[in-house]
């Protein structure tokens, strides 16, 4: 069927030194035919190729039971593994022994898959995330900031050896920035919302029917502060209502974590289209959205910009537990990420009734251009209240809640 000719494009693609052309084809036929062991399996091979290797071992693990149900099980009954179940079985092996030297720090283990991740970079890109985790490791005060960002584990604050934190920590960024690249690749191919969106004018979504979002004077705070901060943008029911349905397509799993995102690896989200989505499952996320999408045109014209809309919205959930390390949301001016998204402006909604500071989930936020050094301001997410901010200028990060924390991005 249609999954096998995907999953032998992906074979081809693999030997052919494409893993990322690889899995795409492999997430085509796995799209074709849900039951298509054979995509999974060479999914699998292109994710390990590139140094996921923990995506691996869960690609392996759902091609066995595709493996397992398949409806042609003939095969030998006298206890033999086919060629298939051998191949499956040698390779979640492999992937899980090479997982387990990792995490135990296995020093040439980590400079091999150190290499095999920074294969996937450009030179630019790989050696600037190297360099820069290198210089971090040698002092107590940089360690701090890897802990913060997500590229160091607060047990390896420990290890003596400023050479033992730089492969861990470089590990983890190279990863990170490698997964970032599969996500623009499966995006790019249409298989994936929000990473690489057809975008429009801003003024194509100005909706003149809906009351104006923000003032003249939040726009001149705006322009003045790089972020502004707006109450009673949305109607309280209209919160509770738009909560309701982010908790129900949670309830469906449409919300799902990424464990590869070093900085936000518990959050579960997922993009929603909205240009073409005619609001059957989610008709107050949808018009919630028609209202938010109003800004950009507004914003545009008091800052004198330039901007394009993306055509879908993040939609996520903090559960307890969950924060989001410091970072910019877009680190296109910083150097070292060639293709980083070029985002200049965040929007965020809050949908979390009767939420008090004691919950924590605070936004806290540092002045233009200050990676934490200076005096930070803390947001409460508040219900229907917006925020935004210059993403390429305001570093940022979101503290642990007490509470399933509620919001949407632009």
């Amino acid at each position: 069927g249609a999954a096998a000719w995907w999953a032998l494009a992906g074979a081809s693609e693999l030997e052919l030194g494409r893993p990322f052309d690889a899995l795409v084809s492999c997430e085509r036929g796995l799209r074709a035919a849900q039951a298509g062991w054979q995509a999974a399996f060479q999914s699998a091979m292109a994710l390990e190729t590139i140094g996921l290797l923990n995506l691996a071992e869960e690609r392996l693990l759902q091609c066995g039971q595709l493996f397992a149900a398949r409806p042609d099980q003939g095969g030998p009954d006298d206890g033999t593994m086919t060629h298939a179940e051998q191949r499956l079985e040698e390779s979640l092996k492999f992937i899980r022994e090479r997982l387990g030297q990792i995490e135990v720090g296995d020093g040439p283990v980590l400079m091999e898959e150190i290499q095999r991740l920074g294969g996937q970079l450009d030179d630019k890109e790989a050696g600037h995330w190297i360099a820069g985790v290198g210089e971090k490791s040698r002092s107590a005060e940089g360690r701090r900031e890897l802990v913060a960002k997500g590229f160091l584990q607060e047990c390896d604050m420990e290890l003596t050896s400023p050479a033992d934190v730089a492969r861990r920590s470089s590990y983890c960024a190279l990863r990170y920035r490698v997964n970032k690249k599969m996500h623009r690749y499966l995006a790019a191919a249409g298989l994936l919302h929000g990473v690489c969106d057809e975008c429009v004018l801003p003024a194509t979504l100005r909706d003149a029917s809906t009351p104006a979002l923000f003032s003249d004077a939040d726009c001149g705070r705006f322009a003045d502060r790089r972020l502004v901060v707006v109450d009673g943008a949305f109607a309280e029911a209209e919160m509770r209502a738009l909560r309701e349905e982010l908790q129900r397509m949670r309830r469906m799993r449409f919300l799902k974590s990424d464990p590869n995102d070093v900085c936000n690896p518990l959050q579960d989200s997922m993009y929603l289209p909205f240009l073409a989505n005619q609001g059957t499952e989610s008709p107050v996320t949808l018009r919630v959205v028609k209202r938010l999408c109003s800004l950009p045109a507004l914003l545009e014209e008091s800052l004198g910009l330039l901007l394009a809309v993306p055509t879908s919205v993040l939609l996520s959930c903090y559960p307890p537990g969950a924060s989001y390390k410091m970072h910019l949301d877009s680190y296109a001016l910083q150097g070292g990420q060639t293709e980083d998204a070029p985002r200049k402006i965040t929007i965020l909604l809050y949908c979390n009734p009767e939420w008090s500071r004691d919950k924590g989930g605070l936004l806290r936020t540092w002045p233009p251009f200050d990676p934490g050094g200076g005096q930070a301001l803390e947001i409460e997410p508040l219900s229907g209240r917006l925020v935004a901010f210059m993403a390429e200028e305001v570093w940022h990060e979101v503290t642990e809640a007490s509470e399933d924390r509620y919001a949407l991005t632009l």
